[in-house]
């Protein structure tokens, strides 16, 4: 079934989505840059802590790595409860419309049919 022929319900209930979806792309793309955090570690630490022999300027960027590993969890577990949210609001958009379905194909068939083995 393409997306053009689904019904117009899931057209409607995926359009009141559109927030949470943004949302949540924003949230992925912030955490996305935050991934490079450990690289960019790396980087400032081979540039500036090996030549330098600083260990407060090893430790202050330590501290920012730990910081932007810690903000990119946050904005994951914001990220997945956005799209948690999304789903439950899509089955309660759409859970009596596939119920009645289902129970209406059901009835068509003559009640119950024999357990395939």
């Amino acid at each position: 079934m393409s997306v053009s022929a689904a019904p117009p319900e899931i057209h409607q209930a995926l359009a009141r989505l559109m927030p949470y979806f943004w949302r949540a792309l924003c949230l992925s793309v912030l955490a996305g840059l935050l991934v490079l955090a450990p690289t960019v570690y790396m980087f400032e630490v081979y540039d500036r802590v090996v030549n330098s022999r600083n260990a407060m300027t090893l430790a202050m960027l330590t501290l920012a790595v730990f910081l932007a590993i810690g903000v990119m969890e946050v904005l994951e577990w914001a990220r997945s409860e956005t799209l948690r949210e999304a789903g439950a609001a899509l089955d309660r958009a759409l859970a009596p419309r596939v119920f009645t379905a289902i129970h209406a194909a059901h009835l068509r068939q003559g009640g119950l049919r024999e357990p395939s083995p």
